[in-house]
């Protein structure tokens, strides 16, 4: 199966969707283990994995296994084994979540929920960040508020967690938005609308609450003035924007006034520009809808009818499919950035160092666009003699026309369960309680960059502990890059020296809708990510052959679609037959970097590689 979806602690998409990496398949998840069919990719998920093996811990096993058991009583029996058994283990509030949601279902489980809830929160480390505090309280909360139980002790918990200032904006409107759902469950409609209205700029699900809270009260002129009042902002609210259509489905007239309103402030909604196509292709103006198709498209993965409307339109007004691709690119680029950044000012503590970012990505991940544009947003804000990003495509959690054997060899390199990943001077890009920040839908791109910056204005105060240098000639197939190597740590051993090959734009659209993919990594000097031993300074010169890189993505590819293939899959995936094998000397650049066996990335340089035709 791919794209397997895995969390420390398993919340439904119904809670509020915060999970943000693509992981190393567990073998079903617990997440999987709740559902009887997996969910589409939710965009808000932080992080994806492909379905290789990964290492499982036995009470995860134990874990799944308890899942599996039909008969609730005997499924409490096994999970409070495993609670006897590993007192210890990272998986304990997972368990406990089944646990909490089996007694939920017994006749008076107020005591026993009680007694779930409050040992899930004990478990939460004292020193835990604000966000990582409320992400392991709103789970079971929401749960709680779900069933109408324990609604003082749900509400204190979920207050105390909103407290911190520092907590993160879009999570505070999370909350606040199951306050709303809390005050509901207790009649207090009037406090419920006041914490969906305070939740409403960053929660969907709130936004969709107050508008069926007016509605089931008959107030649809309530509903209709809110909505129209917030999607006044810019950048619009998309969840009120559609909930407006929703009202004036009725009246196409009214709906096509507000979207294209809406779509004139602000450009990148694609969702909009889809639903204005279709209005426009009803009314018979084929042209305007495939105007606004193939502007959306640029912006997101085109899917079902949509999809099809989009080629039928496309083949009718131009006889084929063979120019719609670059169509939509040329779209692509005239978009706006989608972050805002400003140039970095260097601090008084500002080194030698030139910071090496590296993201390992997917084009299939829906949580890789967070990442991917607050990737994009980090190259504008440093030049490349500040930091030097590159990226390694993966196959997660479907085929990527853009990995090479070398960059999925580099992911085992760093022992990474999941994409987005990125390390900063060879360490992982981690929050504060050391795990991976992930990544996430189009909203929490903002979020995540901040975050990067931070790490990253922090390495460039670190002193660069290595020099070096580096030149690439292209001559035919064969690119020369020649490093070299003028100064290193004293007494310094297991160092090893990376040579990469990387292209500046790739414009490929995968099943995440991102187009625009960035110092792509094409090629790497020595074996499965590994780099060339290094013990002394001085010279080293490395070809890549064109041909041979062309012909590792083509397998590499070929390979993955196989492997999924094999299993049983027919699902045709947007890399099928479209492997980036296409490579514009005038774009490549040649990359080199000192690491040290800790994983430290000392120095790094970049040049262009000369010798191509302008």
């Amino acid at each position: 199966m791919t794209g397997v979806w895995h969390t420390t602690v398993p919340r439904g998409r119904s809670v509020i969707g915060i999970i943000t990496v693509c992981v190393i398949g567990l073998a079903p998840t617990v997440f999987q283990a709740q559902q009887q069919a997996a969910p589409p990719p939710d965009p808000t998920l932080r992080e994806m994995s492909d379905d290789t093996t990964a290492i499982v811990r036995p009470e995860q096993k134990a874990l799944e296994s308890a899942l599996r058991i039909s008969r609730s009583t005997d499924r409490l029996v096994a999970l409070d084994k495993i609670l006897q058994s590993y007192p210890t283990s990272p998986v304990l509030n997972s368990v406990d979540a089944q646990v909490l949601s089996i007694v939920l279902q017994m006749p008076d489980a107020e005591a026993s929920a009680a007694e779930v809830f409050s040992r899930m929160l004990a478990r939460i480390p004292t020193s835990a960040t604000p966000d990582a505090r409320f992400q392991e309280t709103v789970a079971p909360a929401a749960r709680l508020i779900g069933r109408k139980v324990l609604l003082d002790q749900t509400e204190q918990a979920l207050l105390s967690t909103l407290a911190p200032p520092t907590l993160s904006s879009h999570l505070r409107a999370a909350g606040r938005y199951q306050l709303g759902r809390l005050a509901a469950a207790r009649g207090d409609l009037v406090k419920a609308e006041t914490e969906y209205r305070a939740a409403s700029s960053e929660s969907p699900a709130a936004v969709s609450a107050l508008v069926g809270l007016f509605i089931d009260r008959g107030q649809q002129d309530k509903a209709e003035a809110f909505l129209l009042e917030v999607i006044k902002a810019t950048p619009v609210n998309v969840a009120a924007l559609t909930s407006l259509t929703n009202l004036y489905r009725a009246d196409p007239a009214r709906s096509e006034a507000v979207l294209r309103d809406a779509v004139g402030r602000d450009p990148m909604l694609p969702a909009a520009l889809v639903q204005l196509a279709k209005l426009e292709h009803a009314r018979g103006d084929e042209a305007s809808a495939l105007d606004r198709y193939l502007t959306a498209a640029a912006m997101q993965f085109m899917r079902g009818p949509d999809a099809e409307a989009l080629t039928a339109l496309y083949t009718k007004r131009h006889g084929s499919l063979d120019t719609m691709e670059a169509e939509i690119n040329k779209r692509y680029v005239t978009l706006p950035k989608a972050l805002r950044t400003t140039p970095y000012t260097p601090t008084p503590a500002r080194t030698n160092r030139v910071v090496l970012v590296e993201m390992f990505t997917g084009s299939a991940c829906p949580p890789c666009v967070a990442a991917d544009l607050a990737f994009d947003a980090v190259m504008d804000r440093y030049d490349r003699n500040t930091v030097i990003p590159i990226s390694y495509h993966q196959h997660i959690p479907g085929p990527d026309p853009m990995v090479t054997p070398e960059t999925a060899a580099r992911r085992d390199y760093y022992s990474i369960n999941g994409v987005p990943t990125m390390h900063i001077g060879g360490a992982l890009a981690a929050n504060e309680a050391g795990t991976n920040l992930g990544g996430g839908g189009r909203s929490r791109a903002p979020a995540v960059y901040d975050e990067y910056v931070k790490l990253i204005d922090r390495a460039l105060e670190t002193p660069g502990d290595a020099a070096l240098s580096v030149t690439g000639a292209l001559k035919g197939d064969a690119i020369t890059v020649t490093t070299s190597v003028t100064a290193l740590p004293a007494n310094a051993s297991g160092l090893t020296l990376h040579v990469i090959l990387a292209e500046k734009t790739l414009l490929f659209g995968g099943e995440n809708g991102i187009r625009g993919h960035h110092m792509v990594v094409r090629g790497m000097a020595g074996a499965n990510g590994q780099g060339l031993p290094l013990s002394a300074t001085g010279n080293t010169t490395h070809t890549f052959n064109l041909a041979t890189i062309r012909e590792g993505i083509t397998r590499s590819l070929a390979q993955d679609i196989g492997r999924r293939r094999a299993g049983g899959g027919s699902q045709t995936f947007a890399a099928e037959d479209r492997a980036m094998t296409t490579i514009d000397p005038n774009q490549l650049v040649a990359i080199a970097f000192v690491q040290a066996s800790s994983r430290k990335v000392l120095q790094s340089t970049i040049a262009p590689v000369t010798g191509g035709t302008k």
